[in-house]
Formats: C-alpha cells, sequence, structure tokens
C-alpha cells in the first residue's frame, strides 16, 4: 500500500490490521460468524489541487438466527400509552460522534474526533443481548430501536416518526456512568443500549428480567404528535412536532 501517492499506506495497513484484530474478538465472543466482508483504504480523488481521502474503513455482514420471526420486534412506536425505557448504561463517550461533527460544522473548523470513542464490553453486552432475546421471544415488547449515530436524542425521535406518535421523556432517569450533563446523555454513541417500549401492564415483567442490567422507565408514548424532552432540573430541551421532525430526517436526501 506504500507508494507516492499514498505515503501514510504503512500507517493504513496497520489501522485495517488493527480492525480486524478487534472484528476477531468481537464475532469469537458473541459466536457470530462474518460471512463477508470488503476495506476500502485509497479512495481518493482530486479537486482544485488537493487530494481528499475517505477514512480507512472496514465493511463486514453477520448472520444470527431468528428462531421465530414472527415474534421479530418493529422499531416505531406502537400505541399513545405505551411505557419508555432506556436500557444500558450512557456514558461520557462523545469522541467521533455526530454531535462533535456537528458543532465542528457549526464552528467552520474541521471535524473534531476528541474525546472518549465509545468501547465495547463484550460480555456485558451479552448479557444484555440474551435479556433483550427474552423479552422479544417473551412479547414483553412493542418496540425496539438502538441508539447509534445521534445517540438517545435520534433514538427517541425516530420510532416516535415510524409510529406518528408522540413521547415525553424524562433525561434525568436515564442511567449513567458518573455524572453527565443534558448534551452528554442526549448525544453520547454509547453501545449495547435499546430504547424500547412496553404495554402499562407489562412493566413489571419488563423490570424483572432486567432486574441486575441498566434498565430505566424514562417516559410515555404519547397521543399528541410532539416529542417533549425534559432534562436537569426539568429545563426544557426538545419541544417538537413530528412533522417538523420528519422534514429534518428527510432534507438530507433532497435531491438524491
Amino acid at each position: 500500500m506504500l507508494s507516492e501517492k499514498t505515503p501514510d499506506g504503512l500507517y493504513k495497513m496497520a489501522q485495517l490490521v488493527r480492525a480486524n484484530k478487534a472484528l476477531y474478538d468481537v464475532t469469537t465472543g458473541f459466536k457470530v460468524p462474518a460471512i463477508s466482508g470488503k476495506d476500502s483504504m485509497k479512495n481518493d480523488s482530486v479537486r482544485g489541487g488537493a487530494q481528499n481521502s475517505i477514512p480507512p474503513t472496514v465493511l463486514f455482514s453477520t448472520i444470527g438466527k431468528i428462531e421465530d420471526i414472527g415474534r421479530a420486534v418493529t422499531m416505531h412506536f406502537k400505541d399513545a400509552g405505551d411505557s419508555i425505557y432506556v436500557v444500558g448504561l450512557t456514558k461520557g463517550e462523545l469522541g467521533g460522534s455526530e454531535y462533535f461533527r456537528r458543532l465542528a460544522q457549526e464552528q467552520g473548523t474541521p471535524a473534531s474526533y476528541g474525546g472518549t470513542v465509545p468501547k465495547l464490553d463484550i460480555n456485558g453486552a451479552l448479557e444484555t443481548y440474551r435479556a433483550m432475546n427474552e423479552a422479544a421471544s417473551g412479547e414483553l415488547l412493542r418496540s425496539s430501536h438502538t441508539p447509534t449515530l445521534g445517540g438517545l436524542a435520534v433514538a427517541f425521535v425516530l420510532p416516535a416518526i415510524g409510529g406518528d406518535l408522540g413521547a415525553e421523556i424524562d433525561l434525568s432517569r436515564v442511567l449513567c456512568d458518573g455524572v453527565l450533563d443534558d448534551d452528554a446523555k442526549l448525544f453520547s454513541e454509547s453501545n449495547s443500549r435499546f430504547v424500547i417500549t412496553c404495554a402499562p401492564e407489562r412493566e413489571t415483567a419488563i423490570e424483572t428480567l432486567f432486574r441486575e442490567l441498566p434498565c430505566a422507565r424514562v417516559g410515555n408514548v404519547t397521543a399528541e404528535r410532539r416529542v417533549r424532552i425534559i432534562g436537569a432540573g426539568a429545563r426544557k430541551l426538545v419541544d417538537l412536532d413530528i412533522d417538523a421532525l420528519r422534514r429534518a430526517f428527510k432534507e438530507t436526501l433532497n435531491g438524491v
């Protein structure tokens, strides 16, 4: 990979090797096979005399088995009055996040990837996934979504858009590792977390199933088509109409 056009080729190759070592650790830890994959290490373009390169990227596919596809759980909110829970611990892991990227754009500076990046606890994640599988198999869940890019902020909004329903969230109830401010709670991209809903009569069953794991009821699904999120000291953080949220979500695809 080392060449005149790629003077950092050895470094990129080292990144690829380390990424594959991590992939081995995760797939063997989860006992999930990687069935395909590729890397993109040299996708470059030159515009205006400057070379632009994508970040080195590894793409891989894995496969798992669902015993009964009829019990698969979709992400969108189903019914007003359902209880909303966050499963998993939110940490101060904003490194490389969409939040930092957006701050950099607003400030007119290069995207910043400083801070602590999310780390994976394989054993802890497995415990959470097994409990989630049991909850789905036992038909305790109305919906389930995983916070990824954008953290909990986006994970609360997308199921609301999908279900055309609102939500009222108390962010102070989210279980955290240490003391986090509202921004960190909303936009941390800690992994192995879920935003789930259940019928009110299933609350006891959910809380019993997740009693040994971080799990907190943070709000309710509402018939009013607004997402409201309050933070520390009952400070209003979000109060937006579903239609406005849907427009913002679709905006990036305009003209594509």
